[in-house]
């Protein structure tokens, strides 16, 4: 490599350092002021039918979510060559020198020219790869790689401080079955893929500029992002280059510093609980205050923490703010719900003697009478006539006395009718003597009176 490339590669890796924290610093406005370089791809050729003019369409237009003021340095047709022939403007210069943002998309025309496209078209022409045409392609990438380091260099001499996004070369003709437009598309894609190995990819990373893909983006996507029967992208094809910018500019942006809070316990406890706030960035300044809060509120409030520790005595929401060496900030809010109160201990209650109820009087049982029971109906019993047999008295007066004892008192209920004084077998025994003295009587009578006869 040369002197003069070594020094142009030095510079612009001072110049992309500057860039990037250059442009972390313009992140905050409303809208970026963009100074687009480029061709006819640029200019959004094609999406308006006035072609005077850039379309508002095209793809610087719609970087930063479409929140970008635009100088358009562009124009169909050019080259590289031509490009650079416009720096020496004043007006581009001093646009160059304001911008946020740069762009850079340029190239196409470099080889569309050097293989004659047009008239390959015209005359359906399938491409061949002769030595003469490989010889064009060689002598036109020497050029572009020359123009593309005098373009940077001239960028970064009059702004060191904004991101370079530095598109490659897509190929515009997608897969075909017709014979020519598959010579195309082979065609294209043996161009593209050895510019952008060769010349593009390699300078954009030397540079230090911010390379966005759009080879990758467009291949086998032709159909939905190329103007039908043309080159150039339609506006689907320039919102996937505005949205791949903002991808690359994304990249510049420092990511907040991750806050971690640890408690000291996270049990019960009377109090106070320790806070320890680490973060994953070199700290500046870090502070906390009651309640949820934003960044804004620790400009001018706020407890300064010491050793990463601060106490907290009571419950409540907390916010802990953290700002880093590279002026990033990142706040973070908690909540301690542990903290009780020392409970004082009360003497034991009293407890008062059970009462103890007077068991419930039942009333006395009433007792029933007797029922009667009603004689039971005699069977009448034929019995064998016997000798009358002698009966004490006293033993009759003893059997019709003598009744069994109960336990039970007895209710006697007085009625019109004599006392039972006999056992049922008595009242037999009875029977039968009377009839054994009625039979014994008649037959004396009998026999007496046979006397007489």
């Amino acid at each position: 490599m040369k002197k003069g490339s070594l020094l142009f590669v030095f510079i612009l890796l001072l110049s992309s350092i500057a860039a990037s924290i250059g442009f972390a610093q313009e992140i905050g406005k409303d809208k970026l002021f963009v100074a687009a370089l480029g061709d006819s791809i640029t200019f959004g050729y094609n999406l308006q039918e006035d072609k005077t003019k850039p379309s508002s369409q095209a793809f610087p237009y719609l970087i930063n979510e479409g929140n970008a003021e635009v100088a358009n340095i562009s124009f169909p047709g050019w080259t590289s060559s031509q490009l650079l022939g416009a720096l020496s403007n004043q007006e581009t210069l001093l646009a160059l020198q304001q911008a946020d943002v740069i762009t850079l998309n340029i190239g196409s025309n470099d080889y569309l020219q050097a293989i004659g496209l047009q008239e390959l078209i015209e005359n359906q022409t399938p491409i061949e790869f002769t030595p003469e045409l490989q010889q064009k392609i060689a002598a036109a990438s020497a050029q572009l790689s020359q123009n593309l380091q005098n373009i940077l260099q001239t960028i970064r001499q009059n702004n060191q401080t904004a991101p370079v996004v530095f598109y490659n070369m897509y190929n515009p003709f997608g897969a075909s079955e017709d014979p020519f437009l598959l010579s195309l598309h082979q065609a294209g894609e043996q161009i593209t893929l050895t510019v952008n190995q060769q010349v593009l990819n390699p300078i954009a990373a030397a540079s230090g500029s911010l390379l966005v893909d759009t080879y990758s983006a467009f291949s086998g996507n032709q159909a939905a992002f190329i103007i039908p029967g043309d080159i150039h992208p339609n506006a689907a094809g320039h919102q996937v280059l505005g949205a791949l910018a903002d991808q690359a500019l994304a990249s510049l942006v420092p990511a907040a510093p991750t806050v971690e809070i640890v408690f000291s316990t996270t049990e019960k406890t009377e109090g106070p609980v320790k806070v320890t706030v680490t973060a994953d960035q070199d700290v500046l300044e870090m502070k906390w205050l009651p309640g949820e809060q934003t960044a804004d509120k620790f400009s001018a409030a706020g407890n300064v923490i010491n050793g990463n520790t601060f106490d907290v005595p009571e419950n409540g929401t907390y916010t802990v703010y953290v700002k880093t060496q590279e002026q990033l900030e990142a706040v973070k809010t908690f909540k301690i719900e542990n903290i009780v109160s020392k409970e004082e201990e009360e003497p034991p209650a009293e407890e008062e003697p059970p009462v103890e109820e007077p068991p419930a009087e039942e009333p006395p049982a009433q007792e029933e009478p007797p029922k009667e029971e009603e004689p039971a109906e005699e069977q009448p019993v034929t019995e064998q006539p016997q000798e009358e047999t002698p009966v004490n008295e006293t033993e009759k007066e003893e059997r019709t006395s003598v009744k069994e004892e109960s336990t039970t008192p007895v209710v006697t209920v007085k009625k019109n009718e004599l006392p039972d004084t006999a056992t049922a077998a008595y009242n037999y025994t009875a029977a039968g003597a009377v009839m054994i003295m009625i039979g014994a009587g008649t037959m004396l009578f009998r026999r007496r009176r046979a006397r007489v006869n």
